[in-house]
C-alpha cells in the first residue's frame, strides 16, 4: 500500500515539474513591470465566485440550464459503475477480488485508447450527437448486464464502456465551455466541475441506499441507464453550444 502512495507521489511531482516546464503562460495573461499586486476579494466577490453569473439571452440561457442537467445526470449513472463495479464482481459475480479490480484496468485501457479519437468525432459531427451516440450504446451494454452478468462478458464490457463513455466525458468540456466563448472559459469550467461534481458525490450514496435495500450491486447498471436516458431526454432541446463548422445535429 505505501508503495501505491509513493507511485502515487512521484507521478503529481512529474506532472507538475512537466506543466511547470513545458506550458507556458500567453503573454496577454501575463502582468508587465508596474502592474498592481493581486488584491484579496472581499466578502461580495468572493460569494459571486461560487456561482458566477453568466449573461445569456433565453434561449441560451435554457440551452446552459439543460447542458447542466446533462452533465449532472451522465455523472450520476457513470460514476455508480465506476464506484460499485469491483464490488459487483465479488459480491454479484463470485470474483476473486484481484480479479475483480484487474477488469477496471480494461476499462482504462479503452478510455485511453479512444480519447483523441472521441475528441476529433465532437469536432467532426459535434459535441451534442457524439455525446448522444455513446450514452445509447452504454444503455445498451447496461441494461442486459442487469440480468445476464457473466465472468467472461465482463472484461470485454469494461473495454468497450470505456471507449463509448469518453464519446461522452471527452466533448462536455468544451461543450460547455463553447456555449460561453472565450471570455467565459473559466466561468463555464466552473459550471461544468459543480455539476460533475456535484453528480459524483451525490451517486455513491444514492445506490448505496438502493444496494441496501436490494442487496445485490446489479442494478446499479439499470441505474446508471436511467440517469443516461433523462441526459437523452434534454439532448434535442439544446440549441447552442456547438462549435462553429461541425454537421449540424
Amino acid at each position: 500500500m505505501s508503495a501505491a502512495f509513493g507511485a502515487g507521489a512521484l507521478i503529481m511531482l512529474i506532472a507538475i515539474v512537466s506543466l511547470g516546464i513545458m506550458v507556458r503562460k500567453p503573454p496577454e495573461f501575463v502582468s508587465g513591470p508596474g502592474a498592481r499586486g493581486v488584491r484579496l476579494p472581499t466578502w461580495a466577490q468572493f460569494g459571486s465566485s461560487i456561482l458566477p453569473a453568466v449573461r445569456f439571452d433565453a434561449s441560451t440561457r435554457r440551452s446552459f440550464i439543460l447542458i447542466l442537467v446533462v452533465l449532472f445526470s451522465y455523472s450520476v449513472g457513470g460514476n455508480a459503475v465506476e464506484t460499485y463495479f469491483t464490488l459487483y464482481a465479488t459480491h454479484d459475480l463470485h470474483m476473486k477480488p484481484a480479479a475483480a479490480g484487474g477488469v477496471l484496468t480494461f476499462y482504462a485501457i479503452g478510455a485511453i485508447l479512444f480519447a483523441i479519437a472521441a475528441g476529433s468525432i465532437g469536432n467532426r459531427i459535434g459535441r451534442r450527437p457524439t455525446m448522444s451516440i455513446g450514452l445509447v450504446c452504454c444503455m445498451a451494454i447496461f441494461i442486459p448486464m442487469t440480468w445476464m452478468g457473466s465472468t467472461f462478458l465482463v472484461i470485454p464490457e469494461a473495454l468497450a464502456f470505456g471507449i463509448l463513455w469518453t464519446l461522452v466525458f471527452v466533448n462536455a468540456l468544451p461543450w460547455i465551455t463553447q456555449l460561453g466563448g472565450v471570455e467565459s472559459t473559466g466561468t463555464m469550467t466552473a459550471y461544468y466541475y459543480l455539476a460533475t461534481a456535484g453528480g459524483a458525490a451525490i451517486s455513491p450514496l444514492a445506490f448505496g441506499l438502493i444496494q441496501q435495500a436490494t442487496g445485490e450491486y446489479r442494478w446499479m447498471f439499470l441505474y446508471a441507464a436511467g440517469f443516461f436516458l433523462v441526459a437523452l431526454v434534454c439532448m434535442p432541446f439544446i440549441r447552442h453550444g456547438e462549435a462553429p463548422g461541425t454537421l449540424p445535429a
